[in-house]
């Protein structure tokens, strides 16, 4: 190929870790696109596709084949008539634009599994398209979500290969790939960054649904008069209310007391009825 340093060495083992990664990426697209034609598309045309939670997350496989495709082809074509020196601007150009496409995907990832069961118990079509599998393996759909979430990781080791075979450290083609890996790196840290954000945001809404509606009152009283209070207003109104909070986590502390007594009473119990049956086990072996 015409970016190839020398016929074996390092222009060999770099083009080795190229190619690697175009098929690796071959591969992924071949799976998003079993995944799109004997699930996605079916489940559009179905009744069960009415469960807008599920459409929502197999619409951002399509989003991600569209840009994976397109990557696809671009590394390939460029690889195949300029070689490896292409490499570093075609991985920063994607890690700049479209690898930030993932981060709907992996949002919704971590909920994907919950979504997915729900809809299999709501719904007999989707129940029973699930079990066909996907591919010419009828491969589990749950096996096909993960792999968005896996390639990401997957790009950093590909980057990073081809770099430890690019042994002049002042090429122009060197620092190229060490700015796409650094690009890589950044948009990746931020996709995980933001998925870890709205995961603790899920977290705090569950918790807030869990709390009585008298509970979920006083707290949203007391944190707009603490506003209030703040700006100078409603400052009697913003005292009683604190107090009625000091009152109310109280009574939750006294609850939680209670709960640990009779948790640490039950194991007690638990405790005795053990000696027990090891009582009764020495007498017999004694007799």
């Amino acid at each position: 190929a015409a970016g190839e340093v020398s016929p074996g060495g390092e222009g060999t083992m770099k083009m080795k870790s190229i190619r690697g990664l175009i098929d690796d990426e071959t591969v992924y697209c071949r799976r998003l696109r079993e995944l799109r034609d004997g699930f996605v598309v079916p489940l559009r045309g179905s009744p069960a596709g009415e469960e807008s939670g599920v459409m929502r997350m197999f619409d951002d496989v399509e989003v991600l084949l569209r840009s994976n495709e397109f990557f696809l082809n671009q590394l390939q074509a460029r690889v195949d008539k300029e070689g490896s020196r292409c490499v570093g601007d075609i991985m920063g150009d994607f890690a700049r634009t479209l690898l930030k496409n993932y981060e709907e995907y992996v949002t919704r990832y971590p909920v994907a599994g919950e979504v997915l069961e729900e809809a299999k118990r709501s719904s007999r079509d989707f129940r029973q398209l699930v079990e066909k599998g996907v591919g010419p393996s009828s491969e589990a759909v749950e096996g096909f979500l993960i792999r968005p979430v896996q390639r990401l990781m997957q790009y950093r080791m590909h980057l990073a290969q081809i770099l430890s075979h690019t042994e002049a450290k002042d090429s122009e083609e060197f620092r190229g790939l060490e700015e796409a890996l650094a690009d890589v790196c950044e948009t990746v840290d931020a996709i995980n960054q933001a998925a870890c954000s709205t995961s603790e945001q899920r977290q705090v809404r569950s918790r807030w649904a869990a709390v009585p509606h008298a509970s979920r009152a006083r707290t949203l009283a007391y944190v707009v008069l603490g506003g209030l209070a703040a700006a100078g207003l409603g400052y009697v109104a913003w005292k009683a209310l604190k107090r009625e909070r000091a009152a109310v986590e109280a009574t939750v502390e006294a609850a939680r007391a209670r709960e640990q007594a009779m948790e640490a009473k039950m194991q007690q119990v638990e405790l005795h009825a053990k000696m027990r049956v090891m009582e009764a086990n020495h007498s017999k072996s004694m007799w």
